[in-house]
């Protein structure tokens, strides 16, 4: 893994708390992990339910755009304040923009600064090349279609270079695809 700093997110996806609450994102585009730190603030008293009602429409709210132009990527929760941090892709024509956001245990939610100086970055290193995608299976079997087979084949194995990040032991360990065989 290469260190560096002065890099924002190309995309957010996976995230993962450690457990003095540094946040690390996954950005499958880039092929890095962003490690920010977060307020360690104080744990809540108590932890009543809530529900995640329209909290699509919230977070585009917060974000200044529209709920059908979010996806959702990822979700972790924060281990000392316990509130969730969602990563989402904001669409803005054919590009879609990284976001991350906190929801406070009173639903309220903020935006995070991704372009925070207190980040690290580190690379992947054996990331797939931009242009590479899966290979078509059409064919091989009697089921589904090979129309189903030919569409996923477009899905660019970038994409998938990080679908799960886990922190454990002092270290981050990430589950992806890379260009090795």
């Amino acid at each position: 893994m290469n260190t560096i700093n002065q890099v924002t997110p190309q995309s957010a996806g996976a995230l993962t708390f450690s457990p003095d609450g540094v946040l690390f994102v996954g950005d499958s585009k880039l092929g890095a992990i962003f490690a920010f730190e977060t307020e360690r603030g104080q744990a809540p008293a108590s932890l009543d339910p809530f529900l995640f009602e329209s909290i699509d429409e919230r977070i585009a709210a917060a974000l200044g755009v529209t709920a059908k132009s979010l996806v959702m990527n990822g979700m972790a929760v924060h281990p000392v304040t316990r509130e969730p941090y969602l990563a989402v892709g904001v669409c803005n024509g054919d590009r879609l923009e990284p976001a991350v956001v906190s929801v406070s245990l009173a639903g309220e939610v903020h935006p995070f600064d991704l372009s925070s100086p207190n980040v690290t970055v580190h690379r992947l290193s054996g990331v797939p090349d931009e242009g590479k995608t899966f290979q078509s299976r059409a064919g091989t079997f009697p089921l589904p279609p090979a129309a189903y087979f030919d569409e996923k084949a477009r899905t660019p194995l970038r994409s998938m270079t990080i679908v799960d990040l886990k922190f454990h032991a002092g270290e981050v360990f990430v589950a992806g695809v890379s260009n090795q065989e």
